[in-house]
């Protein structure tokens, strides 16, 4: 079995990567924050022009405009003028106003407006503003309201303390609302052990929150060429279903893109799973460069597939060697018991399992001119196929792809 998915790689100003990822088993034919300086933000302020409360200046808990915390964080503060509008703190169509979402109405930790947990479903809106998030500075007409520790179950800080900072313009124009859209389900992580698992034929739910400010769709793409256009999102569920018949590492895709007016579209977002069906199962897994990576140029590109590795599944968890350590996936009647074999050691290594051989083959450019292949097995080769560096000579775009062999010996 085969399959791919896409990384492209750029040299000259940027180099930006996109990998295709093979695999098959030969054997069928991858707090220091608490003492801050008080923002002009938070103060005392009228109800009405009261955003949100903050239990302290840094390292606090945060509640509504009514919450009864001591510390406010105010409309004219921020923004140098009183808000003027009626029921500021209505949540607008689709929360377009929203600045933060609770995990409760006070004594609450925060998260971006885009988590979508239902543990934080209480929204701290107001008025006729636009919030977005920066991991740097706020700039422009964008004034810092709050800034978080995380993103998601956050602590918050009066100012820019914190590394999520929260920034907020008033009276946009329907110009400033740049759709957005973010992955939920499968969940996300930048740790492949963290990945979510299934069984083939499983059903797997594939849901986002995504926003605009006029009607739009969402592209979902499955990572087997498989693509659904879902829309309109405004008024219909964009959320939807699929399964896979193949065993493989998938790298699921989405962006929402406005209907009318501009046609803009949200930068795409992803998430990966790994696919199991009974037996062999082999797995290539590149952990660098990441997919879809821009990488300055001006030196090597460093490639990492150590992460990939072999698994064997079966419906009999009694047939499992004793004192193997196993997991499931799957559901119902399609439950599958797994257990990874141990990797072949490295060079001049003893350790590990040489019962089977695990070979790579990479593959640069095909097609073009100055395509390349390198190869080798796990265990003999390990520094020039499995990590290792590449320089590459070319400007412009560039292909990699990586092929995964398992043999018994």
């Amino acid at each position: 079995m085969m399959w791919t998915k896409s990384l492209v790689l750029i040299v000259g100003i940027t180099v930006l990567l996109s990998i295709g990822v093979y695999a098959f088993s030969l054997s069928d034919i991858f707090n220091g924050n608490d003492k801050i300086l008080l923002s002009p933000a938070v103060t005392n302020c009228d109800p009405g022009q009261t955003i949100m409360t903050i239990s302290n200046n840094g390292n606090a808990h945060v509640g509504l405009w009514n919450a009864g915390y001591p510390l406010k964080v105010c409309y004219p503060n921020v923004f140098g003028e009183n808000y003027s509008g009626n029921n500021p703190h209505d949540c607008s169509t689709n929360s377009m106003n929203r600045v933060i979402k609770l995990s409760d109405v006070k004594n609450a930790h925060a998260a971006t407006n885009l988590e979508a947990d239902p543990e934080f479903n209480t929204s701290v809106c107001y008025g006729n503003i636009l919030c977005q998030v920066s991991m740097t500075e706020c700039s422009g007409d964008y004034k810092l309201v709050v800034s978080l520790s995380t993103a998601k179950n956050a602590h918050v800080a009066g100012n820019d303390s914190y590394p999520v900072k929260v920034c907020c313009k008033k009276n946009p124009t329907p110009e400033d609302f740049t759709p957005t859209l973010s992955i939920i389900k499968p969940e996300k992580s930048s740790n492949f052990l963290n990945w979510k698992k299934f069984a083939v034929n499983q059903t797997v739910g594939f849901e986002q929150i995504s926003a605009a400010s006029v009607d739009w769709t969402v592209r979902w793409s499955f990572g087997d060429g498989r693509v659904r256009i879902m829309g309109s999102c405004m008024t219909e569920n964009c959320n939807t279903t699929e399964s896979y018949q193949e065993q493989a590492h998938y790298t699921i895709s989405a962006f929402a893109k406005e209907k009318v007016g501009l046609n803009r579209s949200s930068p795409t977002d992803y998430t990966d799973v790994l696919v199991y069906k009974e037996g062999i199962n082999v797995f290539a897994i590149i952990t660098n460069p990441q997919f879809n990576q821009t990488i300055g140029a001006g030196g090597s590109v460093y490639f990492n597939g150590r992460d990939s590795f072999v698994a064997n599944c079966t419906k009999n968890v009694n047939t499992i060697p004793g004192n193997i350590q196993y997991y499931s996936v799957g559901q119902g009647n399609n439950i599958l018991y797994c257990y990874n074999f141990a990797k072949p050691p490295k060079p001049g290594e003893s350790s590990g399992d040489s019962s089977y051989k695990f070979w790579y083959e990479w593959t640069f450019d095909p097609g073009k001119p100055y395509e390349n292949k390198i190869n080798g097995t796990w265990n003999q080769d390990y520094n020039q196929i499995v990590e290792f560096n590449r320089t590459f000579v070319e400007e412009g775009q560039h292909f990699a792809s990586l092929k995964v062999g398992y043999e018994a010996v």
